[in-house]
């Protein structure tokens, strides 16, 4: 199905992204969130809730 050739990409790609810990631009990590959305909501939502990014942002908010 050519769903699973496009899970199987997006796998390849996070598994790109993941191996250049160089790449923490926002853009990125929302891209990130794209792909996990894509293979998951479940995964989506728990990287949505650990994701450093969000974390920072939290951070800002509180002070």
């Amino acid at each position: 199905m050519p769903e699973d050739a496009l899970d199987h990409l997006v796998q390849m790609a996070l598994g790109i992204i993941f191996d250049r810990p160089d790449w923490t631009e926002p853009c990125v990590e929302r891209t990130v969130a794209r792909c996990f959305w894509r293979l998951s909501g479940n995964y989506f939502q728990e990287w949505k809730e650990n994701s450093d990014f969000r974390r920072s942002y939290q951070q800002e908010q509180k002070e």
